[in-house]
């Protein structure tokens, strides 16, 4: 992380990773607005922590599009694939989340929480739709 942004970055980005886990996405939210629109715009993690804002705020829309932002800037970045899948099950849309939670799991198969969704979506779309092979 030092090594892509430099030492200011990566305080700035641990600082408002910290507001994030303490459950202050609007603070961190506002503080990412100025990281990526002004200095981080190519990096990934800054748009991941910028969408696991969004997505404690209920925004789910803006989260999926800066979860595409960090997974456009870096392909194998797993969990932008797995919150990207969250936001989509948090709209009801748990086929798209599949592909995304398939996508994450494939990167990175130590995921065991990743691995159920894949379980559990693909039972349910089995029971819905029994002569599909989901």
């Amino acid at each position: 992380l030092r090594r892509q942004v430099g030492m200011n970055g990566a305080s700035e980005l641990e600082a408002i990773r910290r507001h994030v886990d303490g459950g202050r996405y609007r603070k961190a939210a506002q503080l990412l607005e100025s990281l990526t629109v002004e200095s981080y715009t190519d990096f990934s993690e800054a748009w991941y922590v910028r969408s696991v804002s969004h997505f404690g705020l209920g925004k789910m829309e803006d989260a999926i599009r800066f979860s595409r932002r960090a997974r456009a800037l870096n392909e194998f970045h797993y969990a932008a694939y797995a919150l990207e899948g969250r936001c989509w099950m948090a709209l009801n849309q748990p086929l798209q989340a599949l592909k995304l939670f398939e996508e994450s799991f494939a990167i990175n198969p130590s995921q065991v929480a990743i691995k159920q969704y894949v379980d559990q979506i693909r039972r349910a779309a089995r029971r819905l739709n029994p002569d599909d092979r989901a």
